[in-house]
């Protein structure tokens, strides 16, 4: 959430800690509304506090994830990289996959964490199992937080 913010130059919402990681802000907004950094409708909440447009699709499809990032949107892509969750960001999108920014280099094994993530390209082949969401109804999902500024 924190590198969406960034990229997209959000204003900070406390100017006493503007010389802080978004990351620290962050945790500070979400434990001063009781909000859960693994909750789709708080992290929607999130965005909307810091004046962005933001929806969670569960079933999103890739379709649907080209055609965002054709207009420069990012995306923040859910997916169980590690023992917590960890979402990653979506940058573009190949014939040879996703290209991701992760906070460490995701591999088949799982993550590196003495790696750097950021604009890997990762086959959808080999992260399937990691961003599928299994769906009561036994379906399978790629969940996905498309964002803009609200204009």
């Amino acid at each position: 959430m924190a590198m969406v913010m960034s990229y997209l130059k959000v204003p900070r919402k406390d100017l006493a800690k503007r010389n802080l990681q978004y990351e620290d802000e962050l945790a500070s907004v979400f434990t001063l509304h009781g909000w859960r950094d693994n909750y789709p409708d708080h992290i929607v909440a999130a965005m909307r506090y810091y004046g962005l447009f933001c929806t969670y699709s569960r079933r999103a499809t890739l379709g649907q994830i080209s055609d965002w990032l054709s207009m420069g949107r990012p995306i923040l892509l859910e997916g169980l990289w590690d023992p917590w969750g960890t979402i990653a960001v979506i940058l573009g999108l190949t014939t040879d996959g996703l290209v991701l920014h992760l906070p460490y280099l995701w591999t088949s094994t799982g993550p590196d964490y003495s790696r750097s993530g950021e604009r890997e390209i990762y086959p959808i082949s080999s992260i399937a199992r990691v961003i599928s969401l299994s769906d009561p109804d036994g379906l399978t999902s790629i969940g996905c937080y498309f964002i803009h500024k609200d204009y």
